[in-house]
């Protein structure tokens, strides 16, 4: 069947045609919806009113960052991608070097500390919400304060440690990898000169995995920048905007409020900063991918 495509169309353009239903499929979940959300943007839109039709400009982008909450949602939102990815990092780092030495049981172990992350963010929320629960959930029993975890101070910790709970697994995984694909030639000169373990860890490990961490780090800046399952079902921005995170911030406003405009604006707001976060971060720490 191949064989006969090749010989009606020509090599060359048999590789379209193959390709073509990715293309299309990429064009319906990617570049469509990324269009409909600029022009939701650039117009004036609000479901049920009578003056929601019109070039909007860029006023859009102005009543979503003059919002009397985004300056506490940006705020969050870089907190937590702060606390997690260096805890995660901490975290993964850190079991990488324990599953990199000789342990018997190893595999099993590895494998227990993978199943987290095969977990969908959902069910994690679910899972934990449960826990925190002050009259049936372990944590929230022994961690209440007069109340629920998740109503008092420790709501935005209390999501934190969903998403490190979640995927300090990952960055195990990664830092694992790059342990193992290290040589054994410095590390034998470095012992042979009496270097400490401390020192062959800073001098020797630490800069030849370095790559590896940075990129690793990276994927999980843009994963928990649009943090969104956790926030909405286990506090929904709450108590008082204390977990309010910009991806929820937008949802609220295009779907509660029904400002699909300025929830657009803010959308691409979003996607315009962890680009710029990025970018910034590639050149100070030169992320080579």
């Amino acid at each position: 069947m191949l064989s006969h495509v090749q010989d009606m169309l020509g090599e060359k353009y048999s590789l379209y045609l193959f390709l073509l239903p990715a293309v299309i499929l990429l064009i319906l979940v990617g570049v469509f919806p990324f269009g409909f959300n600029v022009f939701l943007s650039l117009n004036k839109f609000q479901p049920g009113s009578i003056n929601s039709e019109g070039f909007a400009g860029l006023s859009n982008f102005w009543r979503a960052i003059s919002h009397k909450e985004f300056p506490t949602s940006f705020r969050v939102t870089l907190t937590y991608v702060a606390v997690c990815v260096g805890t995660e990092l901490f975290l993964g780092l850190a079991l990488a070097l324990l599953l990199n030495r000789k342990l018997k049981g190893k595999n099993i172990i590895r494998t227990s500390l993978l199943v987290p992350m095969m977990v969908a963010p959902a069910v994690s929320a679910y899972i934990f919400l449960y826990l925190y629960n002050p009259f049936i959930g372990v944590v929230g029993y022994y961690l209440r304060l007069g109340g629920s975890v998740l109503g008092s101070n420790l709501a935005l910790p209390g999501i934190m440690a969903v998403d490190v709970w979640q995927w300090t697994p990952f960055m195990m995984l990664i830092s694992l990898a790059a342990l193992q694909s290290l040589p054994g030639t410095p590390f034998e000169a470095a012992r042979i000169d009496g270097a400490s373990n401390w020192q062959i860890f800073r001098y020797i490990t630490l800069p030849l995995i370095r790559p590896i961490l940075l990129v690793g780090v990276l994927i999980r800046m843009i994963d928990t920048y649009k943090i969104f399952a956790y926030v909405t079902i286990m506090t929904e921005g709450g108590p008082a905007s204390s977990t309010r995170v910009l991806s929820y911030h937008a949802y609220e406003i295009m779907f509660t409020n029904l400002h699909w405009g300025t929830g657009g604006a803010l959308a691409l707001i979003i996607l315009f900063t962890i680009i710029l976060i990025c970018t910034v971060y590639m050149k100070i720490f030169r992320v080579k991918i």
